[in-house]
């Protein structure tokens, strides 16, 4: 049985953004759920790249909690509309 999940990477750095990125490109392309998170995006400027980049969600809890959360909310509500 194959499970299909969202994927919530912490990328601290360039190099593990790059390993986090990779992950959730293992299987084609990125999902509505898909999130990426931690110090690389600490400033807007690198949540930014990751978005245009890498056509990535990016949140920052201490930047901005609320959007984090409903980054990470709307792709439970996705999961659960398609159940």
């Amino acid at each position: 049985m194959i499970l299909e999940a969202d994927k919530i990477g912490s990328a601290t750095s360039p190099l593990k953004l790059a390993k986090t990125v990779s992950v959730i490109y293992e299987n084609d392309v990125p999902k509505a759920g898909d999130v990426v998170a931690g110090s690389v995006t600490d400033s807007q400027m690198g949540e930014d790249f990751v978005q245009s980049q890498y056509n990535i969600n990016a949140g920052n809890a201490r930047r901005n909690g609320r959007r984090l959360f409903a980054l990470i909310d709307f792709a439970k509500r996705e999961k659960s509309a398609f159940a």
